[in-house]
């Protein structure tokens, strides 16, 4: 997904909310607190009450957006700079694409960068390569092709393939 892409999908508040619900809720809400499945959506702003322990919850608490008063667009933008930047991506930078203060941006900034440390898997000198698997479409009938439109060259029709191999 490119930067034009992630605007579009998630352009309000609202779709996001719905994705981070559908991402880390697939059967449903499950309270925070007691791990109850069973909820209702009350009126505010995407939350819901625990029917078990009767208190209210939404998706965004125990994230990086937790207690945040920045819209959710930019905090989906920002996570989208920050891990597309290959050399890294100054919180002066982020605060000029994002349009918030430089406070704002170095918050958000730490908020991300914490978040993909905590969830990483590999530790230490890690070594990355990716690669592109499958033949040219060349090889492949020439009325198949023009059929179906597909182009001869090109990465459409390839799997994408990441390595990743922990040194230690």
């Amino acid at each position: 997904m490119d930067l034009v892409q992630l605007t579009t999908k998630f352009s309000d508040h609202s779709c996001c909310i719905e994705y981070l619900e559908a991402l880390r809720w697939p059967e449903g809400p499950v309270c925070h607190y007691c791990g109850c499945g069973r909820s209702s959506r009350l009126p505010l702003e995407h939350r819901q009450k625990c029917l078990s322990c009767n208190r209210s919850f939404s998706v965004l608490l125990g994230t990086v957006f937790e207690a945040t008063k920045l819209p959710l667009p930019n905090w989906f933008t920002a996570i989208y700079l920050i891990a597309d930047a290959k050399q890294g991506i100054s919180s002066l930078q982020l605060c000029r694409h994002l349009n918030v203060n430089k406070n704002a941006a170095w918050l958000m900034q730490k908020r991300i960068r914490r978040a993909m440390k905590e969830q990483s898997y590999l530790q230490g000198i890690v070594e990355l390569d990716e690669t592109y698997l499958g033949g040219s479409r060349s090889n492949k009938k020439l009325a198949e092709i023009q059929h179906k439109k597909i182009p001869k060259a090109g990465m459409l029709h390839k799997t994408p393939v990441l390595g990743m191999y922990e040194r230690e």
